[in-house]
């Protein structure tokens, strides 16, 4: 568990750069530092969209193969398997479609409903096209998930993650676009992992025409309760809106949120919900002047990683399985080994096992642990 020596990362940066286009930026003296980054590069992320549709290699087995060569963490919460998720969604909606439907276009736009066709199991999808909006702003009527979002238009082929959080705006969602980009939160951005822009009604790049979906991803459904999860997603505290982009006090765009409650070694129940409330203030934190939501959503709470759930999986849903369970590496740690138990102790406090706390602390009054 030891950190790699400084120049094992320096020659996996350097073989980065060789050979996966990864772009240098810096270069520090004697080259004992050495910067790369990943740029947004459109047609190259076009061009691997292309070869990974027309060769045999699984998503799953790539991304193992990447995260294991130079020991990449896929995120705290695995945003990057969510990511990948909707990679491959993606993908498979655009070569669903006949060459003829892009006669003429330069970017391959697909509806919502297109890519929640391929990101989520037939059932569910099913379910999630019959569902009336979570929440709703002043005079929106309570149309079907399939009526909203049939003329919507999409095109990402990569993402870009923000350095700034004021740049996670709706502002700039029409210039990510322009770029084949969906965009990845800030760092320590609340209520924010991705978001995947969208233009309502019209193929127009205007700011005027941007809805969106919002993806969190959790590791944990202890923590918080889910009301107060979608409560730190509005889109106004997450800094996406804006009072200028309301008309009339309400934002006119209908959205959509979506938690991915993938709890590696935790026990919950597997499956898509639509999430509903008694009160607007449970699922939102700004509102107009009626005391309703100044935005219209629909919200769903997807739990567990599973063939019947997520479409993707069922490539390889043992190989998913594993890539979850990576997002945890100190679990699979102690649970390696002969005895976790022995092991911990030598973390005193930096767990929530009794372990951790046995050998020094097992007297204090009211502990309580696993």
């Amino acid at each position: 568990m030891f950190p790699d020596h400084p120049f094992t990362e320096i020659e996996r940066e350097r073989e980065q750069i060789s050979n996966h286009m990864r772009v240098c930026v810096s270069i520090g003296d004697g080259v004992e530092i050495i910067r790369g980054s990943s740029p947004s590069e459109p047609i190259l992320s076009e061009a691997a969209s292309r070869i990974m549709r027309d060769s045999s290699f699984k998503l799953a087995d790539a991304l193992a193969e990447v995260l294991n060569r130079y020991n990449i963490n896929p995120g705290d919460r695995a945003e990057l398997l969510v990511s990948a998720f909707f990679t491959w969604a993606r993908d498979r909606a655009v070569s669903a479609k006949p060459h003829e439907a892009f006669r003429g276009q330069l970017s391959r736009y697909f509806s919502v409903p297109d890519l929640f066709k391929f990101l989520f199991s037939n059932s569910t999808f099913t379910l999630m096209l019959a569902s009336v909006p979570s929440l709703c702003s002043t005079n929106t009527t309570r149309q079907t998930f399939g009526q909203v979002f049939e003329e919507t238009f999409m095109h990402f082929t990569h993402f870009i993650k923000p350095q700034s959080r004021k740049s996670l705006a709706r502002a700039y969602l029409p210039l990510l676009m322009a770029r084949g980009a969906a965009a990845l939160g800030a760092n320590c951005q609340p209520g924010v992992d991705a978001i995947y822009p969208y233009l309502y009604g019209s193929i127009d790049l205007n700011s005027k025409n941007v809805g969106f979906i919002i993806v969190q991803v959790i590791s944990d459904v202890s923590l918080e309760s889910q009301d107060k999860i979608f409560k730190r997603m509005d889109p106004f505290t997450c800094g996406l809106l804006h009072d200028s982009d309301c008309v009339d006090g309400n934002f006119p765009i209908p959205i959509i949120r979506i938690v991915f409650a993938l709890c590696p070694g935790q026990s919950v129940p597997l499956g898509v919900t639509r999430k509903t409330y008694t009160s607007p203030p449970q699922g939102s934190s700004y509102l107009n002047d009626g005391g309703h939501s100044k935005f219209t959503s629909y919200d769903f709470w997807c739990s567990g990683v599973g063939p019947d759930i997520i479409e993707p999986v069922k490539e390889e849903p043992k190989r998913w399985r594993a890539l979850v369970e990576k997002v945890d590496p100190w679990k699979t740690f102690y649970d390696g080994t002969l005895d976790g138990d022995m092991l911990r102790s030598q973390f005193p406090a930096c767990g929530d096992k009794h372990s951790h706390f046995d050998n020094w602390a097992a007297q204090i009054p009211g502990l309580q642990l696993e």
